[in-house]
C-alpha cells in the first residue's frame, strides 16, 4: 500500500468525542459529492467515506483537544483552494479507488472545513 493511503478497513476512534464531529465532515463532504455525482457509484462513494473517516481520525487522533477546542484548529482543517484538494482528500480517494479529478469536478473550487471539539464549520466559495 502506497505511503499516501490509508488502510479503510482500520477505524479506531480512540476519543470517542470525536466520532461525532468527524461523522459531521464526513456527511457534508458525502451530501455535496451526491449533489453532483454523475460519474461516482455508490461503491465509490461508500468507500470514499470509509476511507475519508479513517484518514480523519488517523490525522486527528493527537490533535484533538476538547479542553481546548481552538487547539490545533488549523491542523484539523480541511481544504479545497482553487480545486486542489487537500492531502487528506487526496489520500481517502486514493484509498478508495475514487480518482482525483473526478472529486476535483464534483466538490466545490474553493471550501474551508474546520473540524473542531463540538463543532464543524463550513466556508463554501463557488
Amino acid at each position: 500500500m502506497p505511503k499516501s493511503e490509508v488502510d479503510c478497513h482500520s477505524v479506531d476512534i480512540r476519543q470517542p468525542s470525536m466520532k461525532s464531529e468527524i461523522d459531521s465532515a464526513v456527511n457534508f463532504l458525502s451530501n455535496i459529492l451526491r449533489s453532483g455525482a454523475v460519474g461516482l457509484t455508490a461503491d465509490q462513494m461508500m468507500s470514499f467515506r470509509r476511507c475519508l473517516e479513517t484518514t480523519l481520525v488517523s490525522r486527528y487522533r493527537d490533535h484533538w483537544f476538547p479542553d481546548r477546542p481552538q487547539r490545533g484548529s488549523a491542523y484539523r482543517c480541511v481544504r479545497i483552494v482553487n480545486r486542489k484538494l487537500d492531502r487528506l482528500l487526496a489520500s481517502a480517494a486514493n484509498s478508495a479507488g475514487v480518482p482525483e479529478p473526478l472529486l476535483e469536478r464534483l466538490l466545490p473550487a474553493e471550501l474551508t472545513l474546520w473540524v473542531d471539539p463540538e463543532e464543524v464549520s463550513p466556508v463554501v466559495w463557488c
